[in-house]
């Protein structure tokens, strides 16, 4: 007998229709809309509850879901799908226009990589999250989570079949979920890394960034290479190192998730102020490396 089983690369095309689960029609978005994608139980929404601000959208399914019914978190998993989808689209709607967010995050699955591009192009720039927490793991808070118990065996299915269609790519932030753990908090904080925090919330700074993005929606590291990525990040070209002025008046340049925290911060702790990355014509890309000089 033919298995009905979907390919592994197959993802929902993207639909006019209201409830569409990837919606043609909507428009970018004015703040940055940070992707949070995995399996069931990988701890997407706890790590956003770690890293979202007060003035930032948390847009969750599973929550959408529950609101609508009345019932648990995660009791109606598999149910109630097109009434939650075109709640969560009206949700994302209002993001084109003025409003009292700063950013936004988004809660979805999306194992295949075409799916999680569709998103960025969809809604503009921000970061790619993928929690590609281990199915073992995802099984055992499956079975400790009172509130999955009734479910247990669907989610532990799904889990199964987001990693049986994952596949990573370029641009993705990956992390095993184990960020997802602890919750950080400044009391914990060395008191340098409490007077950094202070600096990024700053509602100046958050506005700063948010039009640097505008400005300049890909990553310019990645321009320099020849790629084409959208930008996830203000970053500051020159290390700010605590100080106000720099902080809010220094130059900026965007860039991707992969090259802020990789080369860029890479080149900082080694106290180097400038990219050794090299472009495809053999020359430095950063036009302060000594090369130039």
């Amino acid at each position: 007998m033919r298995s009905l089983r979907r390919p592994s690369n197959y993802w929902d095309p993207p639909s006019w229709a209201p409830d569409a689960s990837h919606p043609e029609w909507l428009r970018r978005s004015l703040v940055p809309v940070h992707l949070v994608c995995g399996p069931p139980a990988a701890g997407k929404t706890t790590f956003v509850r770690q890293r979202a601000g007060a003035d930032e959208l948390i847009i969750d399914l599973d929550e959408i879901r529950s609101k609508l019914s009345g019932n648990a978190l995660h009791a109606d998993f598999g149910r109630l799908i097109g009434p939650a989808l075109a709640e969560r689209n009206r949700i994302l709607a209002p993001l084109a226009e003025p409003s009292q967010w700063q950013a936004a995050w988004l809660i979805i699955g999306e194992p295949i990589p075409a799916a999680r591009q569709w998103w960025r192009n969809a809604l503009g720039p921000g970061t790619t999250y993928v929690l590609a927490t281990p199915p073992a793991q995802c099984h055992q808070r499956i079975d400790a989570d009172p509130s999955r118990r009734a479910v247990a065996s669907e989610h532990k299915a799904a889990v199964d079949e987001w990693w049986r269609r994952y596949r990573r790519t370029v641009g993705d932030n990956t992390t095993g979920g184990l960020a997802t753990e602890t919750r950080p908090n400044l009391e914990g904080r060395s008191p340098e890394g409490a007077d950094y925090h202070r600096l990024y919330n700053l509602r100046r700074w958050r506005r700063r960034s948010r039009y640097q993005l505008q400005q300049q929606p890909l990553c310019q590291a990645c321009a320099a290479l020849g790629v084409v990525e959208p930008a996830a990040v203000a970053d500051h070209i020159e290390p700010h190192n605590g100080d106000l002025r720099s902080f809010l008046l220094g130059e900026l340049q965007s860039l991707c998730g992969a090259h802020h925290s990789g080369a860029k911060q890479s080149s900082e702790r080694a106290g180097v102020s400038f990219s050794s990355e090299i472009g495809p014509d053999g020359l430095p890309i950063d036009p302060r490396h000594p090369a130039y000089r």
